[in-house]
């Protein structure tokens, strides 16, 4: 006898992944972890954590649903939780890396995996392919295969390179997390290239990554405020919470304002994944929650004071991620060129239909 049941709606479906994602997120992120965890974590690589990553479908939460995967917006909610509690692991690299491989007809894979944002040049070399080129900051080449384009007389392809491949240098962002230029001059089987369709922009790439960094920086963002809320109601000065005095809860307000429309502006970014990566609203959620990280985390330090810069309070643990996946896939600057030369690019100047009409689905 076989029982049917009625199919998950939206909402439901929302909740059971948010719920999911938020109880792995918070056993294995970094905030509320020991300080001496908390440090290995940023050195070492944590295969149990990964697997359980994995087992949760986590890490093809981009692909089709007939591929097991959750759509763009419950993707960008798993990264916002991702990004709250600090998780060291490349979950935002390897989600757009099995996307990017899906999309060329190439295997996705359990991980971990990276991808980056620039060219390489490729040969045909009998039955196997030639690369040449160099990366610069690429996020956790140290452990994961790299996903990237090569252009052969400016057909683009899509290549997968083993992390052992080529000559490396090691690095690191401003928070910790691994970064490495790598040099390429090597060859690849023809499994580990596929073509791409002509039309496929340079900057498909780029805008995939500032999209999901938006949504981590959107939830650190919130996080940073839960934490100073926190703080300033905890911690007295005269006699009564700091939160009770008027400067302190102006500021708060400010920080409160910037997190709800950097939580917007990940909205648009998961709109603008489920329509192909339209750069406009991608550049616009990457400029604007790339100003809300530079608000929150000057006002998250402003107040907790001397707290918020030592190694034992978990706040830096939030702010050099900001600060750091801010910059990274084009700042605020790069994206706001792109953005204003995209509104005045057809010669009229029709600023609130161009403006409004990157909000339309």
């Amino acid at each position: 006898m076989s029982i049917e049941t009625a199919p998950l709606d939206a909402g439901e479906v929302a909740h059971l992944v948010a719920d999911s994602a938020s109880r792995l997120f918070q056993k294995i992120g970094l905030i509320g972890a020991p300080l001496a965890r908390t440090q290995e974590s940023q050195l070492q690589w944590n295969a149990a954590a990964w697997s359980e990553v994995v087992n949760a479908g986590f890490a093809f939460a981009m692909l089709r649903e007939e591929c097991g995967g959750v759509g763009a917006l419950h993707t960008l909610t798993i990264l916002q939780l991702a990004g709250a509690q600090a998780v060291p692991l490349p979950l935002a690299e390897t989600i757009g890396a099995n996307w990017l491989l899906s999309e060329a007809g190439l295997q996705p894979d359990s991980g971990p995996l990276t991808f980056a944002d620039g060219d390489l040049d490729l040969e045909s070399d009998g039955p196997e392919w030639h690369i040449r080129g160099s990366l610069s900051q690429v996020p956790w080449a140290r452990i994961c295969d790299i996903v990237c384009v090569g252009r052969k007389s400016g057909v683009p392809h899509l290549l997968r390179i083993d992390r052992d491949v080529g000559m490396t240098s090691e690095g690191s962002n401003i928070a910790g997390e691994p970064r490495r230029k790598c040099v390429f001059d090597a060859r690849l089987t023809a499994d580990r290239v596929a073509r791409l369709p002509d039309d496929f922009r340079p900057s498909t790439t780029r805008r995939l990554g500032a999209a999901l960094r938006a949504a981590q920086m959107a939830g650190a963002i919130t996080a940073a405020l839960d934490m100073t809320l926190s703080y300033a109601q905890s911690r007295r000065q005269f006699g009564r919470p700091i939160a009770a005095f008027q400067a302190i809860q102006q500021l708060i307000a400010v920080m409160a304002s910037q997190a709800a429309t950097a939580r917007v502006a990940c909205g648009l970014a998961a709109g603008a994944i489920a329509n192909g990566l339209e750069p406009l609203a991608i550049a616009a959620a990457k400029v604007r929650i790339g100003e809300a990280a530079s608000a929150v985390a000057a006002i998250a330090h402003q107040v907790h004071g001397a707290m918020g810069f030592s190694s034992e309070y978990p706040l830096h643990l939030l702010t050099r991620r900001l600060w750091a996946w801010r910059d990274e896939f084009g700042g605020e600057a790069e994206w706001s060129i792109e953005l204003g030369r995209a509104l005045i690019g057809n010669g009229k100047l029709d600023l609130w239909a161009n403006l409004t009409a990157i909000t339309k689905d």
